[in-house]
């Protein structure tokens, strides 16, 4: 491990020192045409995460969440997560301390029913369908959208529970050149250092992203490091097109040190993920378009300990790999007639190649077995958005999707949104379906196995329908915001999965290692929130969450669900130079497992307190104390969170 972090250091190093020549170099370039510069584009804030076209924020409903840099810089976000934990809806479980594995229910839906996309590519979700979220930065972002309820008509797969879209900084257009360079120290030997430059001209923009982390966390065989990497180029070839190049790419080394009831002392993960995706955008008059390539891959290395089902006590060091190996080709047109009409369509092509060593890891004493599969899927979209008064509008879509190995899915949704100018309410409405394929992990555990003959049950996709309908609020000046929305999911054909041998002595009765699609399942709830922006320095928001999941079949809740999510935080601008700022997340009324017997869990509130100060234009120095209070609490049963932590940091821009 320690060798794989001097890999990283070097890597770093040799990023910075590349990016220190390239400002001086192009310092000088700038100097010398200083008599005539472009001026900076600044344009107001839009989202494309709920139409996959340009939005103002007042075109978008409740269900849709904007976070700008700057608030990410403010608030000292480093990974996405960090993000996610501050929006309603999010169910966030993280399996012990910093770089745990991350489960993600929006609004109660499974952890592989939202789908993740940096600039409109999908990011790889790996063998087991789940993102990586504890591993995914912030680094070279320009805004964070998130989109609660299903998204499947203009996403596609994955769209059950929402999409999370991540925009990467541009400035094309303008002449910039600016770098920041930051270092933060904090408890269990916490490092972290990050650079983030842009650098533009007229016809072209470049923009990159790059930090290191390490931490030992508190349990033993709990060490975290990671390095991540963003980059996104940008070259005008003409008034209507512009070629653009994103390179994505994260790389990290995690122990698992295993639950507290049977801790792991030798098991360790490394995963690598690389995404690199050329495209072209078009823009001429009233038509718009893009189109863009993207090669995506994952690789995860397992080292662990294990224990034989078929011997006593055998134990033994146990190495499995996977690796998800993804093309995709996306082209959209959009036309804006003179009526106010915006007509979209979409087309998709994506491969998956999908290997895994040996899918019997957890039984050593058998034979590996590997597993290798081969996926195809094209998708067609369509939408429809009208603008039939100043306040009325009327949003229509449509999807097919064809797969190789399953049936083919269809998708609908219609949104109304209605606007009270006068009162500042907006009200909305909308009906969608959405679906989720089969995943990796899904194929490759499919099987049924009787008198050593394997018996296939073919798996079809999840299946789910959206209800949501809502208000949002924004009066008095803009000193009180607020929005409330109902929704809820109908999700059918949930994929399930049972391992049964009747006879361990014997290996010829009958064994079952199968997934299969026969679960029913509903989520529902409301979604509160208000902010309060009293006097011009002081900001006060307040979100609650209320959610009922239930597995229909057993007339059970789901697990790791809390009924009641409580997030809280307050701004306080002491000075020009001088911020303070609280957040507090609660999670009331779960239930967990525990062996095989579903119990309740504890629930939690913990306080995070962040300060910082400039020094002067270029020098920031930042401070925080996570779980303020020394919250003794488990986000996953059985995996221990840190107590109070603290760190500081230093941020120097140029």
């Amino acid at each position: 491990m320690h060798t794989q972090i001097r890999k990283i250091v070097s890597v770093f190093v040799i990023f910075h020192i590349a990016m220190s020549t390239s400002s001086t170099l192009l310092s000088s370039e700038l100097e010398e045409d200083d008599e005539d510069p472009l001026p900076r584009l600044e344009l107001p804030p839009y989202v494309v995460v709920a139409t996959r076209t340009l939005l103002s924020l007042d075109q978008v409903s409740p269900s849709v969440s904007y976070v700008p840099a700057e608030e990410m810089l403010r608030h000292q976000d480093n990974r996405l997560v960090d993000v996610l934990s501050r929006q309603p809806g999010m169910v966030l479980n993280t399996s012990g301390a910093k770089g745990g594995q991350v489960s993600l229910f929006t609004r109660g839906t499974n952890s592989d029913h939202t789908g993740f996309f940096i600039d409109g590519r999908r990011l790889n979700p790996g063998f087991f369908n789940s993102y990586n979220l504890e591993f995914l930065p912030v680094d070279n972002l320009n805004s964070i959208e998130v989109q609660r309820g299903a998204s499947s008509v203009n996403f596609g797969s994955s769209g059950i529970g929402g999409v999370v879209s991540l925009q990467t900084r541009s400035s094309l257009g303008s002449k910039t050149r600016s770098t920041t360079v930051e270092a933060e120290y904090g408890s269990y030997d916490t490092y972290r250092s990050a650079v983030n430059a842009s650098f533009s001209d007229e016809a072209w923009a470049l923009s990159l992203g790059s930090s290191v982390f390490s931490t030992d966390n508190k349990r033993d065989n709990d060490d975290f490091e990671s390095l991540n990497f963003n980059g996104r180029f940008e070259y005008k070839l003409s008034e209507h097109f512009i070629f653009e190049l994103l390179s994505f790419a994260t790389q990290s080394d995690k122990e698992v040190s295993g639950p507290i009831t049977s801790p792991s002392p030798t098991d360790e993960g490394e995963t690598e993920s690389l995404l690199v995706s050329p495209g072209l955008r078009y823009q001429n008059g009233n038509w718009s378009g893009r189109i863009f390539y993207s090669k995506n891959k994952l690789t995860f290395d397992n080292r662990s300990l294990e224990t034989g089902f078929n011997a006593p006590f055998p134990t033994e060091l146990t190495d499995s790999g996977s690796t998800v190996k993804t093309d995709e080709l996306y082209g959209q047109l959009n036309y804006e007639s003179p009526i106010d009409v915006l007509f979209s369509l979409g087309v998709l092509y994506r491969n998956d190649r999908i290997s895994n060593s040996n899918i019997d890891f957890f039984d050593p004493s058998s034979p590996a077995r590997p597993f290798y599969e081969h996926l195809e899927q094209v998708g067609l979209w369509s939408q429809v958005q009208w603008q039939l008064t100043e306040t009325f509008e009327v949003r229509l879509g449509g999807r097919v999707d064809e797969y190789t190995d399953f049936k083919s899915s269809a998708n609908g949704s219609v949104e109304a949104l209605y606007t009270f100018s006068n009162l500042g309410v907006t009200l909305f409405a909308k009906l969608a379906n959405s679906y989720a394929p089969p995943s990796a992990s899904d194929l490759a555990f499919d099987i049924n196995l009787q008198n050593s003959v394997i018996v296939d049950t073919p798996l079809e996709p999840e299946e789910g329908e959206s209800y949501e309908v809502g208000a949002q609020y924004a009066g008095l000046n803009d000193t009180v915001t607020g929005s409330v929305v109902l929704f809820r999911n109908e999700i059918e054909n949930l994929i399930g999965f049972a391992y049964e041998q009747l006879d361990f002595s014997d290996p010829s009765t009958i064994i079952t290692n199968d997934s299969f699609n026969i679960n029913h399942a509903t989520t529902e709830g409301i979604e509160f929130t208000i902010g309060y922006n009293p006097v011009e320095s002081i900001y006060l928001s307040c979100a609650y969450t209320y959610l009922v999941a239930i597995d229909d079949d057993r007339d059970e809740r789901l697990l790791r669900r809390p009924r009641h999510i409580l997030q809280l935080s307050a701004d306080y601008e002491i000075t020009d130079a001088l911020f303070l700022g609280i957040q507090g997340l609660g999670y009331f009324d779960r239930k967990d497992i525990d062996g095989f017997s579903t119990v309740d869990h504890e629930d939690y509130f913990v306080i995070n307190l962040l300060t910082d100060y400039e020094l002067n234009e270029c020098v920031t120095l930042f401070a925080r104390i996570e779980n303020l209070l020394d919250e003794n609490y488990e986000s996953v049963l059985g995996y221990p969170a840190l107590g109070r932590t603290g760190y500081m940091g230093a941020r120097l821009s140029f």
